[in-house]
């Protein structure tokens, strides 16, 4: 997983079935409290967010998530190698679709994306939705470490 780094603060937030239930977020020694509270849109599902301090280093971080459930156990979710970076997000147009392997020097620079190990690649899917949409509805490739393979296929962006 990767957040946006300091100047910015980073806010993380996930579901629960459980409104009004507390939550424990551990990050780096720091220790966050936040109340899950209902959604309007769905029933039986609660949301809760978290706003980390400014992180000034990049990490990786292991981030756990402790929730009481409705049926009173606890769940404990952990994300492992969370990095603080500068996220970027491309999109336009059909220029956006030209994949790295058809570059001048494709096969140079296909190579070279292993020499950046923090750098991480997500392709969300094309869809068309008639309503605004809180999350994609389709990954075309999930978040993964760049390297020669998951530059080059499926193709990414040699825009971007």
């Amino acid at each position: 997983m990767v957040l946006q780094r300091a100047p910015q603060e980073t806010i993380v937030w996930g579901y629960g079935d459980n409104s009004s239930a507390p939550i424990i977020l551990t990050m780096n020694n720091q220790v966050y409290y936040t109340i899950s509270s209902s959604s309007a849109d769905t029933a039986n599902v609660s949301i809760w967010s978290v706003t980390f301090d400014v992180q000034t280093e990049e990490g990786p971080f292991q981030v756990k998530v402790i929730q009481l459930l409705a049926n009173r156990t606890l769940e404990t979710i952990t994300l492992n190698h969370v990095l603080f970076v500068d996220v970027g997000i491309c999109l336009g147009q059909s220029n956006m679709q030209f994949p790295a392997n058809d570059l001048f020097n494709g096969s140079i620079e296909i190579e070279n994306a292993g020499r950046y190990p923090k750098g991480r690649l997500l392709l969300i899917g094309e869809t068309v939705a008639s309503t605004v949409q809180e999350e994609p509805m389709r990954i075309g490739m999930p978040c993964s470490v760049a390297s020669n393979t998951t530059v080059s296929n499926p193709p990414v962006s040699a825009v971007c």
